[in-house]
């Protein structure tokens, strides 16, 4: 129906008059009668033909970027609505998949709904699904929304979503109350992820108290990143690492005793193991206030807690060898 309407305009526009058969009356003979009628296209009859294509073409795209318009209207609308708290937390990873479509390709809007998701970010029923929409923002996925899938991926755009949020979140962390801190720094360890190596160690001095918060708080999947975090600092950063080790060995200690989990007391290990690489002129001071706390891990229920106790507890010891 549309190639109808579009040959009958072009007709119109041709000067010829002549009205299409309806439907039932069509045949191959008629179509060659309209064939004789409107005669072989003149340059003027080309012209007019393109400018009729370009006209409908920037209908076209007028008609898609106020329905565009109106959706994204829908959108801002829709963390608006009242509803319960799962329906409200559902809304929220809906706008972190909609952020990240808008971010990858660029787009002017994506401000907006950035700071929108990190306004949710202070709030008590809602703000861990926020934070875990920063982790959509920033993740690759093999399914859905990359280049092979045909979507639009500008390059560095990870970078420049750092760039734009890191201060604004690092704000939120510092004026927020005490039960949503948490989220804000999991956003941080989430953009961090999305950082290159290099781009990484240039930025970390700074965001390294927000670190050591994290091994404070109670969100388990926070403090597995930050620990895995510290442990290739040891080897990647020393320096760093070396220049706050009060702070974050006792609480790794503590943690190396965590009752409500396996795998935070197997990653605290694991990190104060790897702390035994610093130079030694440093770590010296801290050998046996460590060899000591980890004596009682050794009788943990858990075996694998053991093991890790054992190696991390055995590697300190040695120390003392190498002191002499």
């Amino acid at each position: 129906m549309e190639d109808e309407e579009f040959q009958l305009q072009f007709m119109k526009k041709s000067g010829k008059k002549y009205v299409w058969p309806n439907k039932q009356d069509q045949s191959w003979e008629m179509r060659d009668n309209v064939v004789a009628t409107v005669g072989e296209p003149t340059m003027t009859d080309k012209r007019e033909h393109c400018d009729f294509e370009t006209e409908k073409q920037e209908n076209l795209r007028k008609n898609l970027l106020k329905d565009y318009h109106n959706t994204l209207n829908d959108l801002r609308d829709l963390l608006n609505n009242d509803g319960s708290i799962e329906m409200c937390q559902l809304r929220v990873i809906c706008h972190s998949w909609i952020t990240k479509a808008l971010l990858t390709r660029g787009h002017k809007s994506g401000r907006e709904f950035t700071e929108k998701l990190i306004q949710i970010l202070g709030d008590v029923d809602v703000g861990k699904e926020a934070a875990c929409g920063f982790e959509i923002i920033i993740t690759e996925y093999d399914d859905v929304m990359n280049r092979s899938l045909g979507a639009i991926i500008k390059m560095m755009y990870k970078q420049r979503f750092f760039i734009e949020n890191i201060a604004l979140l690092t704000e939120g962390f510092q004026s927020s109350r005490p039960e949503v801190k948490s989220n804000y720094l999991k956003a941080v360890s989430y953009l961090l992820k999305g950082l290159p190596r290099q781009v990484l160690m240039t930025e970390l001095p700074k965001l390294f108290p927000l670190l050591v918060q994290s091994l404070v708080c109670d969100d388990i999947d926070l403090q597995l990143s930050t620990m895995v975090t510290f442990s290739d600092l040891a080897h990647d950063a020393p320096d760093l690492i070396t220049k706050n080790l009060d702070s974050i060995i006792p609480q790794l200690l503590k943690l190396s005793s965590h009752e409500a989990s396996m795998k935070v007391r197997i990653a605290a290990l694991k990190c104060i193991r790897e702390f035994s690489v610093l130079p030694l002129h440093i770590i010296l001071h801290y050998k046996a206030s460590i060899v000591r706390a980890l004596e009682p891990i050794l009788g943990d229920k858990k075996r694998l807690v053991r093991k890790e106790a054992a190696g991390a507890r055995n590697e300190w010891f040695l120390l003392e060898t190498a002191e002499k």
